[in-house]
């Protein structure tokens, strides 16, 4: 029993101890995959799997071995372990190997041809990187989905993922290359949609970067593309040069070669340069032999075709037309034949995948027709809402402005009949005082009045009754309200003033004399142009404004 013990002691010491080892292999093959998939491949080989992985790290192992062995282009189509792989890491919380196991599930779908169910893993992975920060894989799976758009001959689909890739390529350093090759593919893409001109702007992008990494084979390429480009637009000169210049850097007798000669020799056909043209005939009938690409075989058969239709030999152009008719028709079979195939193997598929799309989009549609719907509906209620605030709020704006016009009639009708009575009663005043004053004057001169005479007790009396008037008024007229009317000072200003001044003040502002207000204060004219002065001074002085008209009265 002892030994047993000590035995399994060891036994988990051993265990314990390969299991550390293989957890930090796993760690670094993962470090050194982006970036050295050679060096990460063997890591991996180097670790013994079972009894000692745990179940995680197993699943790890299997996800990082075959992507190691797809970027170092190893055969990856019998690794059918990955997709158990995927599916474990579909039930987790870790999103970036959740990514990097569908990426990995869809690599070797790709590898086997059958695109639709690689397309359906991509797709996983992208979801599941977004708001990651893992831009290399971001760029990697929207290429592949970019390629396979591509075999689809989607596009306008290949384009927004190249873009995509492009996004997260241009946030990573030394990506030269790779952006270079991105470009290369917008071009080639823009190119068949008939978007001519932004396919040459991204050629002439990445012919740029093909100067600055010094590759030829990338220089040649790109140039024949551009040259491509400018015969789309009709530009055959200016073609030429460019085909030129890719012939010469890709020298050899591989397919390219063939296809910048092809290239170079057709735009001589469209010049008319029959004699430049001719001078490539022979090596191109040559290549149909030696090249067995279906694509080459159909665009060579059909330039001499047209070459020989337009030397007017048209026997031997009739021949290249049925040459190319075969061609054509039996590339059509072979790609018929393969898509029923494909059809076949992924029937299944498709339309479990064609109806969950429906099923989604079904309810998408739904989904932003009824928010539309509510949002109408909002919007509608919100403006008719305020619509009917603003008319509310104009509505009492005019009834408070037709309020206050009322009250500010009302205030200058008030204002101007005090203004009238005031004038009219101190007008009326000293022009009875002076009346009375000059027949006293004249009476007394003649010496008609005697002191003991009935006329002097009437006058006497009238005088007096005249003076209590007068105070009566002058009190009025230090009234508040009419003092505040007539003058036009306010409150705080009228407080610095003796009532004295302020009596002055009025009567100065209804428009007596000098001799009038005399009269009514019982002083002299000249007294009353000099405490005008004065008042005119003091005023000044205290900082209270004087109206023109008053102005010119002191």
């Amino acid at each position: 029993m002892k030994k047993n013990l000590i035995y399994l002691a060891i036994l988990l010491f051993i265990f314990s101890c390969t299991s550390k080892e293989s957890t930090r292999k796993i760690h670094l093959a993962e470090k050194l995959l982006d970036v050295h998939a050679d060096s990460a491949l063997l890591v991996l080989k180097s670790i013994e799997k079972a009894p000692y992985l745990s179940e995680k790290n197993a699943q790890k192992y299997v996800v990082l071995y075959v992507l190691a062995k797809y970027k170092t282009y190893a055969d990856v189509r019998n690794d059918t372990d990955i997709f158990k792989a995927a599916a474990y890491f579909d039930k987790k919380s870790n999103k970036r190997y959740k990514a990097l196991a569908f990426y990995a599930a869809a690599s070797v779908k790709s590898e086997n041809g059958n695109y639709n169910d690689a397309m359906a893993y991509y797709k996983k992975a992208q979801r599941a990187l977004e708001n990651s920060d893992y831009f290399l894989l971001k760029a990697l799976v929207s290429i592949n989905i970019a390629h396979i758009y591509d075999k689809q001959y989607i596009f306008a689909e290949a384009v927004k993922n190249y873009k995509s890739a492009l996004e997260s390529y241009q946030k990573l350093t030394d990506k030269t290359d790779v952006i270079m090759s991105v470009y290369t593919n917008l071009g080639s893409d823009y190119l068949v949609l008939r978007k001519t001109d932004t396919a040459l702007a991204y050629y002439n992008k990445a012919y740029k970067m093909s100067l600055e990494l010094k590759d030829t084979i990338s220089q040649a390429t790109l140039l024949n593309n551009i040259g491509l480009s400018l015969r789309e637009l009709g530009k055959n000169e200016k073609a030429l040069p460019y085909f030129k210049k890719a012939l010469q850097l890709q020298k050899g007798n591989n397919s390219d070669h063939y296809r910048y000669k092809l290239n170079l020799a057709f735009t001589y056909l469209q010049l008319n340069k029959m004699d430049s043209a001719e001078f490539y005939i022979n090596k191109l009938k040559q290549s149909m032999d030696s090249i067995p690409d279906n694509s080459y075989k159909s665009a060579v058969s059909g330039f001499l075709k047209e070459f020989y239709k337009q030397k007017a030999d048209y026997v031997t152009s009739l021949k290249y037309y049925e040459i190319n008719r075969d061609i054509n028709n039996n590339f059509m079979d072979s790609v018929q034949n393969s898509s029923l195939l494909g059809a076949e193997r992924d029937a299944e598929y498709t339309y479990a995948e064609n109806q969950r799309l429906k099923a989604e989009k079904r309810f998408y549609v739904i989904s932003i027709g009824s928010i539309l719907v509510l949002f109408l509906l909002v919007v509608i209620l919100l403006f008719y809402n305020r619509r009917i605030l603003k008319e509310k709020e104009y509505g009492l704006q005019l009834l408070k402005e037709k309020q206050n016009l009322k009250e500010r009639e009302r205030d200058l009708l008030k204002k101007t009949e005090q203004e009238r009575w005031s004038n009219n009663l101190y007008q009326y005043i000293a022009n009875e005082q002076e009346e009375i004053m000059h027949t006293l004057y004249k009476l007394t001169l003649h010496h008609l009045i005697k002191e003991d005479d009935k006329l002097i007790n009437l006058l006497e009396t009238t005088i007096k009754d005249y003076k209590k008037h007068l105070q009566i008024a002058n009190e009025k007229l230090l009234d508040t309200g009419v003092f505040f009317d007539i003058t036009g000072l306010k409150e705080h200003e009228a407080a610095k003033l003796l009532n004295s001044e302020k009596l002055l003040l009025s009567l100065l502002t209804c428009n007596l004399n000098n001799q009038q207000i005399a009269l009514m204060i019982g002083s002299s004219a000249n007294s009353v142009r000099v405490r005008s002065i004065k008042l005119k001074a003091k005023m000044e002085k205290l900082g209270i404004n004087i109206s023109d008209e008053l102005a010119s009265r002191v």
